[in-house]
């Protein structure tokens, strides 16, 4: 079984392929990995601005025991919290590398001391604010007001600048007032009392401090030990995937230069075949074909080669296709030279209009004089007169020239369009009395169907009267007494069509495409001039519409009018 080149290429090339391609995408999913741990590097890095922010209000709290530093101090608290609480997924996979529990007890730890430094620093505010009353009490009541004052500068000393040295001398300070005046007694061991709370409140805060401190220190140990690692495992992914896409794509080329050299020497073979064949039709020797059974070929050089051996074949073929193009070649020829002659054709139509205009300009006056002088002596003669039947007969002609002259003057004439909002069922309904009342010797039944016409439509009414006239005379004259004339109008958007139907002798076949041609007429022998028709076909077309006809002889003959209800 012989496979198409590109089949054999694909086959080669797929192993190696799905190698290369297994190869990149999990080097791509590696890398896909760092956004996320970028993400939570952010995280971390977050974590330790906000630790650095409490730690500044912390030392804030400390130093101005201001209420705005504890309430941000307690946001940025918050903050570091939800943070962390964000990145516990991250920090529990990190097994044997970073602890999740010890990390919350630090924050936890941290929270509580600073809760506990700053309950410590409200009651030490409020110790300050008790110990100065009952300072001025001493002052005021103590005899020795240098004593008094020396024990005042020693509480501010210790206020200021906690010295221990400022409580020792306050302590000997205090039992030297109680000694030499007892009545301060009272208010000295009040006043040694709220001290010695004061004194016992710094230890509390020296202790929460130093909590603080140290839970703060491992909180900022932690943050900055997992971004580490996390940058760590960056940088490994990062150069991890670098090799494996060089491996892959390295892998894969020399896998193809290896495809690529069994291949074209397979190739090569039979393309030296297809050049020795060519070079002996080069010699003409066309007796002998080209051979690929003993080369394992592509199918792509096998489907050539076949295809070349049947080339001969269809030269014979080509030939007759040539042939076929000739024969149409004279077909569009001949469809040439008939559009040629309907052009003659169109042009003598206007010769003959122009004709038609002419005679009915230098005739119609004569015969208009003849006319009056021939009735004036056909009124002069008397009854029994032998040649007033042939006065007669000339009259009659008379007439019949002057109706030619005036049908011919109609046909060459092409006034302007004067166009009206007209109702044209009532317009049909007119024609089509006038028609009957000059035909009411013979009972033909005529039959409307209007209704579906519309109320009002832009015509010029004398015109379109008498086109209908026209058609109307040829379908009363062409039906039997007992026949009958059927009217019916319908309209489709902006188009209404109007099927005047008769069940007269009908038109012969060879005779419909010639009814609308100027003179031509198949009751030449009754006075018939052949232009009603030509005339209402002028009238319809300047209307923007069309008149088609469909004849079954002996059977019927339908008229089908479109016109424009609005002209555009």
């Amino acid at each position: 079984m012989r496979l198409k080149l590109w089949k054999q290429v694909l086959l080669s090339l797929l192993l190696p392929t799905f190698i290369a391609s297994a190869i990149i995408l999990y080097a791509v999913y590696n890398l896909s990995t760092i956004s996320n741990r970028i993400n939570f590097i952010e995280i971390a890095d977050d974590i330790n601005i906000i630790l650095l922010e409490l730690r500044r209000y912390e030392k804030n709290i400390i130093l101005f025991k201001e209420e705005e530093n504890i309430k941000k101090f307690y946001e940025y608290l918050q903050e570091l919290e939800l943070k962390v609480h964000a990145a516990e997924n991250e920090i529990r996979e990190e097994i044997n590398k970073l602890e999740y529990k010890p990390l919350l007890s630090d924050i936890k730890t941290y929270k509580e001391s600073v809760d506990s430094l700053i309950s410590s620093v409200k009651t030490e505010q409020k110790l300050e604010e008790d110990i100065r009353p009952l300072g001025r009490i001493i002052e005021n009541k103590a005899a020795s007001k240098a004593t008094a004052l020396d024990l005042r500068r020693y509480e501010k000393n210790y206020i200021i600048y906690r010295e221990q040295k400022a409580v020792d001398k306050l302590h000997q300070i205090a039992k030297e007032l109680v000694r030499t005046q007892p009545e301060l007694s009272v208010p000295v061991r009040n006043y040694m009392k709220a001290f010695d709370s004061l004194v016992g409140i710094e230890f509390l805060k020296e202790n929460s401090v130093e909590k603080i401190r140290h839970s703060g220190r491992a909180i900022e140990k932690a943050t900055k030990e997992f971004s580490r690692k996390k940058r760590g495992a960056i940088d490994k992914t990062i150069s991890t995937s670098k090799k494996l896409l060089v491996g892959s794509f390295i892998f894969l080329i020399v896998s193809t230069c290896i495809v690529g050299c069994l291949l074209s020497t397979n190739v090569v073979k039979t393309l030296n075949t297809v050049e020795k064949s060519f070079g002996r039709l080069k010699d003409g020797d066309f007796t002998q074909g080209i051979d690929l059974n003993t080369y394992r070929a592509p199918e792509e050089i096998t489907s050539f080669v076949k295809t070349y051996n049947q080339t001969i074949d269809k030269l014979g073929a080509s030939r007759a296709e040539l042939e076929h193009t000739l024969k149409k070649l004279e077909d569009a020829n001949k469809e040439l030279v008939e559009k040629q002659d309907e052009l003659v054709e169109a042009k003598k139509l206007t010769a003959m209009r122009l004709l038609a205009s002419e005679i009915a300009h230098e005739i119609n006056n004569p015969l208009s004089s003849l006319t009056i002088f021939l009735r004036m002596f056909y009124e002069d003669m008397k009854t029994d007169d032998a040649k007033k039947e042939a006065l007669e007969l000339m009259l009659n002609e008379v007439s019949r020239c002057q109706s030619l002259i005036r049908e011919l003057a109609d046909f060459a004439k092409k006034e302007p369009m004067k166009f009206k909002e007209i109702n044209p069922a009532e317009l049909i309904r007119e024609a089509a009395g006038i028609v009957r009342e000059q035909n009411r010797d013979c009972n033909i039944n005529l039959d409307y169907s209007l209704n579906s016409l519309p109320e009002k439509a832009m015509l010029d009414p004398v015109l379109i009267y008498q086109a209908l006239v026209n058609i109307l005379i040829n379908a009363y004259q062409f039906t039997p007494c007992d026949g009958r004339i059927d009217i019916e109008g319908y309209t489709e958007g902006n188009t209404m069509t109007i099927l005047i139907r008769d069940t007269g002798t009908g038109i012969n076949e060879k005779n419909l495409p010639y009814i609308f041609e100027p003179f031509f007429s198949t009751r030449k022998e009754i006075g018939g001039s052949g232009l009603g028709l030509a005339i209402t076909k002028k009238i319809i077309e300047r209307h923007n519409g069309s008149i088609q006809v469909e004849s079954k002889l002996d059977k019927e003959t339908v008229f089908k009018i479109k016109l424009p209800v609005e002209q555009i």
